[in-house]
């Protein structure tokens, strides 16, 4: 969750932190503002191994279908895409590391994906992708993983990427995969500490936008009901 939880509650937001290994009782929509869903190292349809997943799922849409902002990260995207009919599968590549991100015209006008900028890097680790929901509007592409960002409707966002993170966040997960990294991924962690010290401080910059304005969002919603 890194920056993001900081950040919810600087704008003002209040922040109900859920496990979803746990046992736990899920949200009341009804006292939900915003639901924000962050990402892990399973496939959105391994609901057999982790039946969590399809709670999550229906969680999401009965979130989409009841007007709450609902926003995805990576597997949380994933999940999204799923509850709303669109195919999770393998990406044609593995994506770890800052690669580069293209917003689409649709971006300039969203509340969350204006925060960036044609060309601007952001961290990605993910062998699964997306596809864009019937009704979707894509707002960001990336140079080999087309489906980067979608907004459905007004209230409901999926990213691929990771705005979250931090170098704290990065350096476990790093260390926990090591001898992971050069066999499945491709690079080393020597490459992505260095890609981590050039790009990660722009990416907080741009987070801390990109995170508010959902709080924002959820916050005057919630005020509007």
């Amino acid at each position: 969750m890194g920056v993001a939880v900081p950040i919810f509650r600087r704008a003002g937001a209040e922040v109900r932190l859920v496990d979803g290994w746990a046992h736990v009782e899920w949200a009341d929509l009804r006292e939900a503002a915003g639901i924000v869903v962050f990402g892990g190292d399973m496939n959105a349809d391994e609901i057999d191994r982790h039946p969590y997943l399809a709670h999550e799922r229906e969680l999401l849409a009965h979130a989409v279908d009841a007007g709450v902002p609902v926003l995805g990260v990576c597997l949380g995207g994933q999940l999204l895409a799923r509850a709303l009919g669109a195919e999770v599968t393998l990406s044609p590549v593995t994506e770890l590391g800052f690669t580069t991100l293209h917003p689409t015209p649709a971006a300039s006008a969203d509340p969350l994906l204006s925060a960036f900028a044609d060309g601007d890097r952001v961290f990605h680790w993910h062998r699964d992708t997306f596809a864009i929901p019937d009704g979707a509007v894509l707002l960001a592409t990336g140079d080999d993983v087309t489906n980067q960002a979608f907004r459905y409707g007004e209230r409901a966002w999926g990213i691929q990427f990771h705005p979250e993170v931090t170098a704290p966040n990065l350096d476990y997960w790093i260390d926990v995969v090591r001898d992971r990294l050069e066999p499945e991924w491709g690079t080393t962690a020597e490459s992505l500490r260095e890609q981590i010290e050039r790009y990660l401080p722009a990416q907080q910059e741009r987070a801390e936008t990109f995170f508010s304005s959902f709080a924002k969002v959820a916050v005057r919603e919630a005020a509007d009901a």
